[in-house]
């Protein structure tokens, strides 16, 4: 099975090598658009992940646009038709756990798009990259997301997503046909590694939001004063649960395969 990632960076060198660690587990190619890094993202991928990752990178004028956002994220995994078996659209943030048995059900019963279990990480320390820890062992906490995002699905059935801004809402055409408690989950890191990352993820997209998204009222979570920042935080960090237990919620039963050995993590 081949699948492909296309993802957004922005100065995402705290969480890139754990990215990286997630997509060499399943991934036969990665395209990371990069909207203006100056913190050494693009360089540390050029290093390090070269056999892997592609980096293309693209101007907004030093703003983010969710409006333009959008329309990459509706457009670019388009390339991936007829080379691919399944796309992967998503925020650097956001990390698909790998379970390729799971994945191939989800071909064999014709299902075209997945929304995956969500889990929003969270931690009181911001986590130091170890190799061979994957970020939901340095952080074993996190809290369950009813909102999963359809980041998962087959582009040679998919004509269209149809995301909204932000991508939380979708619309597909052409050969849909959904696939829930599927047993795969999408790890969302959501600004909550320590407070002071939050802190400084959502000043520095405070400032970055261009003119067109404070029309539209994007991005608006972002001008929250600090103590407002740091309250929501520590509710977050008061009703984490343990990863092991959130994912064993729902997920469904499997049965013994033959010849096969998953690919979990």
């Amino acid at each position: 099975m081949k699948i492909e990632v296309f993802t957004l960076c922005w100065n995402e060198m705290a969480i890139l090598p754990f990215a990286v660690d997630y997509w060499r587990r399943f991934a036969s190619r990665v395209t990371v658009y990069d909207n203006g890094s100056t913190d050494g993202s693009v360089e540390w991928l050029q290093q390090n992940a070269s056999d892997l990752v592609t980096v293309v990178p693209f101007d907004t004028g030093g703003h983010k646009n969710n409006t333009i956002h959008r329309n990459m994220k509706n457009d670019y995994w388009k390339q991936a038709r007829d080379r691919a078996d399944m796309v992967v659209v998503c925020d650097m943030d956001e990390f698909l756990i790998p379970d390729l048995d799971a994945l191939e059900k989800m071909l064999a019963d014709g299902a075209t798009v997945c929304r995956p279990q969500w889990i929003d990480l969270v931690s009181e320390k911001m986590p130091k990259y170890k190799a061979g820890k994957y970020l939901h062992q340095l952080c074993p906490k996190g809290i369950r997301n009813p909102g999963s995002k359809a980041v998962l699905f087959n582009p040679n059935k998919i004509e269209e997503m149809n995301y909204s801004p932000g991508a939380h809402l979708c619309n597909p055409t052409g050969d849909v046909k959904w696939a829930d408690n599927t047993g795969i989950v999408v790890l969302h890191v959501n600004n909550a590694l320590s407070l002071d990352y939050r802190l400084m993820r959502y000043h520095a997209q405070c400032e970055r939001r261009s003119q067109q998204d404070k029309n539209l009222g994007y991005g608006i979570h972002y001008t929250k004063a600090d103590d407002v920042i740091s309250a929501e935080w520590q509710q977050q960090v008061k009703a984490a649960e343990k990863y092991t237990d959130l994912i064993s919620v729902g997920k469904p039963k499997t049965t013994k395969r033959t010849n096969r050995k998953a690919n979990k993590i």
